[in-house]
């Protein structure tokens, strides 16, 4: 009885003083650690017992459980803690046993900057193309315990066309937000990605720096068949080659347009000589490019575009068209007879008369009763001047035409043979 009293005295003195037997005290959840293993985040603690916990991200993210009877640690992929484009944001990881005791870690920061803009200037003189994206923000968290090296590294690649697809050529850097491109033929757009510790980020879509190509090609027309003396007329087509759509599927677009800019236009004598300047075009008050040439011989001419940079800042390489050979025919002044109309048994008067006024030795054919053409004579010519007496005693109407050779020019161009129109003659 005596015994009994005590343990009730000893209840009654626990009830009245408020002790209890908790689980656990609060304090229980040691210091929590961070560090890297294996592209994880570790994330380890101590304990006064063994306890179950659940670890979470500040944010309220969990990001995973332990056991009581399991190590204290956990490892935590970090796509679940996830990243920040905000350089002064900060999180720490908590530990709790889901009651009453946690602890957290020390704060550190998620911060993965995209790169907001690629931008690219023109290095002269080698035309090599200089990328670059603006520095990241200050660690706002120096030296937390996630930290691995002071700022992001920048990779950039270019991307083009090429085999039938996209190709991708990884693009060097000369400092840690920059790099130098050598000159290319083909245009391309250049996309940098930003790494660290948190992962890797694409610049954004709209913020790709681009490259184009100029793309240039001539073109020839004449009312007069191109005929020596004549004036044939010139036109420079000109387009801006892009590559467009999403970097990994590209494609290449050419727009062609009015022109901006001048244009240079230059003229060989034969594809062996060297070209020489003719003139700068400007565009017209439509924005084509257009000059009339005099024909004085065959020639090629081609049309070179200078490398720009637009005002919208887009690097326009130039580029040189390919020759646009211009041909140069003999002209025919005048093919006549002097009496289209005589009596049987006068000889004919055939006359010519071409362009260039040469020595050139004329051959005049007549189209015989088979309907086939024949020669009657040759005659040399006399500074482009001919006139041709024959026999011919055949009653009717028949046709005539005079063939004129090619020839080689003093200034070393050349003129292509020619025919005349047909003219007639007729016996009575």
């Amino acid at each position: 009885m005596a015994q009994r009293g005590i343990a009730l005295a000893a209840a009654a003195v626990a009830v009245l003083s408020g002790l209890s037997t908790p689980a656990h005290a609060a304090g229980e959840i040691g210091a929590v650690t961070l560090g890297w293993q294996a592209g994880k985040v570790k994330v380890t603690w101590t304990e006064a017992a063994p306890v179950a916990n659940t670890i979470t991200l500040s944010t309220g993210q969990e990001l995973g459980t332990t056991t009581a009877d399991g190590a204290n640690e956990l490892l935590v992929d970090r796509a679940l803690i996830g990243t920040s484009a905000d350089a002064a944001d900060s999180v720490t990881i908590v530990v709790s046993d889901g009651a009453v005791a946690s602890a957290a870690s020390p704060a550190f920061d998620r911060y993965l900057p995209q790169p907001a803009k690629v931008t690219t200037t023109l290095v002269d003189p080698d035309e090599s193309v200089r990328w670059s994206v603006p520095a990241a923000g200050a660690d706002q968290t120096p030296d937390d315990p996630l930290d691995v090296a002071a700022g992001p590294s920048y990779a950039a690649k270019g991307y083009g066309t090429g085999g039938g697809g996209c190709a991708a050529t990884a693009l060097p850097n000369s400092t840690p937000t920059s790099g130098e491109i050598a000159r290319r033929t083909n245009p391309y757009v250049i996309k940098v990605a930003a790494s660290n510790e948190w992962g890797t980020v694409p610049s954004a879509k709209e913020a790709r720096g681009s490259v184009a190509v100029s793309e240039v090609a001539v073109s020839a027309s004449s009312g007069t068949g191109f005929g020596y003396g004549q004036t044939d007329l010139l036109s420079v087509g000109y387009g801006v080659g892009t590559i467009s759509g999403d970097p990994d599927t590209c494609l290449r677009f050419t727009q062609w347009s009015d022109g901006v800019g001048p244009m240079t236009l230059e003229a060989r004598n034969n594809p062996t000589a060297a070209w020489t300047f003719v003139k700068v075009l400007q565009p017209n008050s439509v924005g084509a490019y257009r000059l009339s040439v005099p024909n004085v011989g065959a020639r090629e001419y081609r049309a070179i575009r200078a490398t720009i940079v637009r005002p919208d800042g887009l690097i326009v390489y130039g580029a040189t068209s390919p020759a646009k050979p211009v041909r140069s025919i003999t002209r025919v002044v005048d093919a006549k007879f002097i009496t289209p109309v005589i009596p049987l048994g006068t000889q004919p008067q055939a006359y010519l008369r071409v362009d260039p006024e040469g020595s050139q030795q004329a051959a005049l054919q007549w189209k015989n009763p088979s309907g086939v053409w024949q020669g009657i004579s040759y005659k040399t010519l006399a500074s482009g001047r001919g006139l041709l007496s024959f026999p011919f005693n055949r009653r009717g109407t028949a046709e005539f035409r005079w063939w004129t050779p090619g020839m080689t020019l003093p200034s070393g161009l050349t003129v292509e043979a020619t025919y005349s129109p047909v003219f007639k003659l007729t016996v009575q």
